[in-house]
């Protein structure tokens, strides 16, 4: 678990288009409060409220 997008060697603006369908099918479980990520040390940058809001707001729609 964790270390998805491997953030540690490729930007956000690289991974997050590779990633954009697993991404929208995660938010689908925030409808009902069932979405929990879990990152790794690679992807410390999901653990800043304000790196999530700009770079997944869009698609995720919320800040966890």
């Amino acid at each position: 678990m964790g270390d998805t997008e491997e953030l540690w060697k490729y930007k956000t603006e690289e991974v997050i288009p590779q990633n954009r369908a697993a991404l929208s099918a995660e938010a689908a479980f925030q409808n009902d409060n069932k979405y929990y990520r879990t990152f790794g040390n690679h992807d410390i940058i999901w653990k800043n409220k304000w790196d999530v809001q700009g770079c997944l707001k869009q698609i995720l729609k919320c800040l966890w």
